[in-house]
């Protein structure tokens, strides 16, 4: 399982079995990374999944205009 501390930067990749959602946010918002906001052990919105709440580092955008949300840790890889 994938813990990281809020304020990290990572980059990350879905993992072959990531749904289409993961795959979509982590293509369209992973040009620069993403800031880890924080980190539970089990996320109700992910069905008890852990996971993991980013905001996007995408170039342009500042905070409150770029993309944040929550990702199922077991389905990113660190790159």
């Amino acid at each position: 399982m994938l813990m990281l501390r809020p304020g990290s930067v990572i980059r990350l990749e879905a993992k072959e079995t990531a749904d289409d959602r993961t795959r979509e946010r982590i293509e369209k918002n992973n040009s620069s990374g993403f800031v880890v906001r924080e980190c539970v052990m089990s996320s109700e919105a992910l069905g008890g999944r852990p996971g993991l709440l980013l905001e996007s580092l995408q170039e342009g955008g500042s905070r409150g205009q770029r993309w944040m949300g929550w990702l199922a840790s077991d389905d990113v890889e660190l790159l």
